[in-house]
């Protein structure tokens, strides 16, 4: 089973138990999921906002990052891949109970490096955060000489 089809038994359902823990906590929700392409929705919790009452930009990176590296994980790479970095802008809000919803893309797929670009909108479609990202896979094994 490809990892798309493994994906799409997930959507529009709870995280699964064997998530990472930190998966489980942001709490998100498939959506549609094509091979390099992913959507993601969250309900902002209380334990998400800041001290101003609005989504926490950490807690904004870390959903751009989950979105982005569940579309490098449709690509069916024999092996994981952990972003090497995160760019983000920020220029909307959410606030607790708002619905946000993430789009991450693979925009270049190189032997070893992967280029995403994500987004986040609000629940009107209003744009709240963009991202890009470079994530890496382990070194090819090359032979003794």
């Amino acid at each position: 089973m490809s990892r798309v089809e493994l994906f799409r038994q997930y959507i529009d359902k709870d995280v699964p138990d064997r998530a990472a823990p930190f998966t489980r906590w942001l709490a998100g929700r498939l959506v549609a999921v094509e091979r390099g392409l992913v959507t993601m929705r969250w309900v902002v919790h209380d334990e998400a906002i800041n001290s101003a009452g609005i989504l926490h930009g950490g807690v904004q990176a870390a959903m751009l990052d989950e979105v982005m590296g569940t579309a490098v994980a449709t690509l069916d790479l024999p092996s994981f891949h952990i972003s090497i970095d995160l760019n983000v802008a920020f220029l909307g809000r959410a606030k607790l109970g708002d619905t946000v919803t993430g789009t991450g893309r693979v925009v270049r797929e190189g032997r070893r490096v992967v280029y995403c670009e994500g987004e986040l909108v609000d629940a009107g479609g209003k744009l709240m955060a963009r991202a890009s990202s470079n994530l890496i896979g382990p070194p090819e094994n090359k032979p003794t000489p």
